[in-house]
């Protein structure tokens, strides 16, 4: 928006989770996502998997995930360059059946990210109990006494570990730095982002650093 520019979405996901308008959001945001890879794939040009999320509100919602399926053949996605993340929180609060959502993510041939891993009371029996694909490490597991200090180090290797034993992969999100992302890589995290790497951009400028990156 010119007048407005970037919104950072603490400003309005909890009044669209309240009011229910979270539902109309999240489709109308993978619909846009599916427009974008499938120009992409008729251009002939690379694809990555892309993360889109889902919202508590859809869980209560039975075979919501038809919808998703439905626009998927409609663009003729391949499920293979989609990601669903989940929140943490949902998982831990919401009396959902996770096994049966999971399932059909997979039956599409997606993965599933849990998200916001560490940014409330995090719970490692939730890691062993939901067949998940991605662990999204969030950026407060960096925060120590002194913020990037040597206990929140061991924490981050500590669940890193963890993580490659049961053959799943981490992801940091927040990386601010290069101390931060030099440190992450020499404990084997898969997979890093955050403001060190980009900030939230237009579709275009995307495109852009995508193509640049990849030479």
């Amino acid at each position: 928006d010119d007048k407005y520019g970037f919104i950072n979405t603490q400003y309005f996901i909890d009044l669209f989770e309240n009011d229910g308008f979270i539902l109309k959001l999240d489709l109308f945001v993978f619909e846009t996502v599916l427009k974008d890879l499938s120009e992409r794939i008729n251009r002939n040009e690379k694809v990555i998997p892309i993360s889109v999320n889902l919202s508590r509100r859809h869980f209560h919602i039975d075979n919501f995930l038809d919808e998703y399926e439905e626009l998927m053949n409609k663009y003729n996605v391949d499920g293979k360059y989609l990601d669903f993340e989940i929140t943490e929180s949902v998982i831990l609060n919401e009396r959902i059946n996770l096994d049966n959502i999971i399932t059909k993510i997979h039956s599409l041939g997606s993965t599933v990210s849990i998200d916001d891993f560490g940014s409330g009371f995090s719970n490692l029996s939730m890691i062993n109990k939901v067949d998940f694909d991605y662990l999204k490490l969030d950026k407060k597991l960096f925060v120590g006494k002194s913020y990037f200090d040597d206990n929140s180090k061991r924490i981050l290797e500590m669940v890193c570990e963890l993580i490659k034993s049961l053959r799943k992969k981490t992801i940091c999100e927040g990386v601010e730095s290069k101390k931060q992302a030099t440190f992450l890589k020499s404990i084997g995290c898969d997979y890093i982002q955050g403001y060190y790497y980009s900030k939230p951009c237009e579709k275009e400028e995307f495109a852009k650093q995508f193509e640049e990156n990849k030479k």
